[in-house]
């Protein structure tokens, strides 16, 4: 994540504890953003459950209150957003990419209409729902 998506990120994992009972935050393990969210979840969140992909190259192994089983990158995103409430997604560019493991989970997301965030780069945000899409402006 860039310094503006991990600020913006850190601020919504911390907001989104506020007023809930329980708070799960799942992730898949890789190294990069998700490592990076698990570690602004610590002492934050009740429980982070990691889904990790069955190819180690890019897997960060990463010590979560419960690991589940490998398996391939687009069954485990599809497991994450599956599981999830609601998808925190930090890409790396502006536009959408076809061969992107966070792309082709916000297409999931959206095809399952689970009310989605997307981070931009430079820590803007577009929330998505499937009855508004609002961006923020700066």
């Amino acid at each position: 994540m860039t310094v503006d998506q991990r600020i913006k990120v850190a601020l919504i994992i911390s907001r989104a504890t506020l007023g809930y009972k329980r708070v799960e935050f799942h992730h898949g393990d890789c190294i990069g953003a998700d490592v990076q969210a698990h570690e602004l979840t610590i002492g934050i969140v009740d429980k982070v459950v990691s889904h990790p992909q069955a190819n180690d190259r890019f897997r960060a192994f990463v010590v979560a209150d419960e690991i589940l089983g490998a398996k391939g990158y687009l069954v485990r995103s599809k497991d994450i957003v599956d599981a999830s409430d609601r998808l925190i997604a930090t890409p790396r560019r502006f536009e959408e990419e076809m061969h992107s493991d966070t792309w082709s989970t916000i297409r999931y997301a959206r095809k399952m209409r689970t009310p989605r965030l997307i981070v931009w780069p430079d820590g803007r945000l577009k929330y998505e729902d499937d009855s508004v899409s609002i961006e923020e402006r700066q």
